[in-house]
């Protein structure tokens, strides 16, 4: 799920509501969020994504994030929310690898 701009209150609102629909849509056991395009992160916008997370695990899919910009891994290093749960990959090519580790 590419992530592309400024994320605000309403577009992370649909991205959780997104989030939850393609993996029961499609029955998805992995997602990924490509962040490449996203500046900042504000503390709103994480909460939203911890959401997100929280509640693809609940529906039994695991979510790998990736591209993350310098500004929005500042943005995300000063606020205080808690994103160890989330799994990081440097590029594409590594959440291929880590998306075929999980489906086995």
């Amino acid at each position: 799920m590419p992530i592309i701009a400024v994320l605000d209150a309403w577009r992370a609102r649909q991205l959780t509501e997104q989030s939850l629909s393609a993996i029961t849509g499609r029955r998805g056991k992995v997602l990924v969020f490509d962040l490449r395009s996203v500046p900042t992160i504000d503390a709103f916008v994480a909460s939203h994504m911890v959401e997100a997370v929280e509640g693809c695990r609940m529906m039994g899919a695991q979510v790998i994030r990736t591209g993350l910009s310098a500004g929005a891994a500042v943005s995300l290093a000063s606020l205080d929310i808690d994103l160890r749960g989330l799994d990081t990959a440097a590029d594409l090519h590594e959440v291929i690898a880590m998306a075929e580790r999980i489906l086995g």
